[in-house]
């Protein structure tokens, strides 16, 4: 025989130092196994690689013999983004071995992301969304420092915005909100600018008098459309982007709620009320607010928005990654939500279609 493969009960296999086929040793079936491979011809990184159901068969073999390291991994203080029946199961260290995206995860089950500097030019596949984090403050800053009249009256040309935008903020009462929101549209303009090409006032949004902004037709970037949406909470904002509806975003500042129990009992349902009811202090504010984040991630996903009664959903108070079928008034609508922490103090959520990742988590302005 001149190839790998047996000679009576022999295996054989390649000796790169050699140059020849050798005896192999090793547990039988492995070698039988890692014959075959050889046979196949496939190479990994430039060396032969055992089969994939011998790989599999020595994973579930090292994950049943290292029980107790695993347990005490997920007491740590990273572990990674993998839930089995809502609870965390990998650390850091056993993810890398078994090939899987760590993520940060906070006590209580709440993803941390790892936020970037934004790019430039992003590149957004078709079943990804990206979010941005946009601090309207700073924003502000910047565009006084460009000769923005930020808390005065705007004129056609003084910014990226459009009539309709600037009758919008001139509507608020107080000139925090006029800011925040200038900030904010000026931040959307620069984002979808990114992905489109287009300067940010050259951006072409279509904001209907009910119902979500969309880009204008034949406003798309390279590689499909763009769908997004925008939520903010005072001065902290969340941009989301993807190619595929449907897409809600939202975040808010946790802060004290003396009544978090009461608007539970007002606007949640069964075990989203149950949840809260069974924590207190802060551990109480958190899970009203990420219950909160996730209702109105779901309903702007639709559109509706709070013209739908958010008891009439649900959505848990856990941040565990939740599947759904959301009945709106146009119709079921599958969704996925994923909550995640925005700064130690604030809380977000994402609404997207059920295959659409989550990730590519950016600063704006960075």
């Amino acid at each position: 025989m001149s190839g790998p493969g047996v000679r009576g009960r022999e295996y054989r296999t390649w000796g790169k130092a050699a140059g020849r086929w050798a005896p192999a040793t090793g547990p039988p079936e492995a070698m039988r196994i890692y014959c075959a491979h050889q046979r196949s011809g496939f190479v990994a990184g430039g060396k032969r690689a055992l089969a994939e159901e011998l790989a599999l068969d020595r994973r579930r073999k090292w994950l049943e013999a290292n029980k107790g390291a695993i347990a005490a991994c997920n007491d740590s203080v990273e572990k990674s983004g993998v839930f089995s029946d809502g609870r965390r199961i990998l650390s850091r260290r056993v993810s890398e071995f078994v090939g899987i995206r760590v993520r940060r995860i906070m006590d209580d089950g709440l993803w941390i992301p790892d936020w970037q500097p934004g790019p430039v030019r992003p590149v957004l596949d078709d079943e990804v969304c990206h979010v941005w984090r946009v601090d309207l403050e700073q924003v502000v800053v910047r565009l006084a420092g460009d000769g923005v009249p930020v808390d005065g009256d705007l004129g056609p040309g003084a910014s990226s915005l459009s009539a309709e935008e600037l009758d919008r903020r001139a509507r608020f009462v107080f000139e925090r909100h006029r800011r925040w929101f200038l900030a904010a549209r000026t931040a959307l303009r620069g984002v979808l600018g990114a992905y489109l090409g287009l300067d940010a006032a050259a951006v072409p949004i279509v904001a209907p008098l009910h119902g979500r902004p969309t880009l204008a037709a034949g406003a798309q970037a390279s590689g499909g459309p763009l769908d997004f949406n925008l939520s903010h909470s005072d001065a902290l904002a969340l941009i989301a982007v993807t190619r595929r509806a449907p897409l809600g975003v939202d975040v808010e500042l946790v802060r004290p709620m003396n009544d978090a129990l009461a608007l539970a009992q007002r606007h949640y349902v069964g075990d989203e009320i149950a949840r809260v009811a069974a924590v207190e202090g802060a551990a109480r504010d958190r899970a009203f607010f990420t219950c909160w984040t996730r209702k109105e991630a779901v309903l702007k996903s639709t559109g509706a928005g709070l013209s739908v009664a958010p008891s009439t959903i649900r959505v848990g108070a856990t941040p565990e990654p939740l599947r759904l079928v959301f009945e709106d008034p146009a119709g079921a609508e599958a969704l996925r939500v994923v909550s995640f922490a925005v700064r130690a103090d604030a809380l977000g959520a994402c609404a997207v279609a059920p295959r659409v990742r989550v990730e590519g988590m950016f600063d704006y302005g960075t």
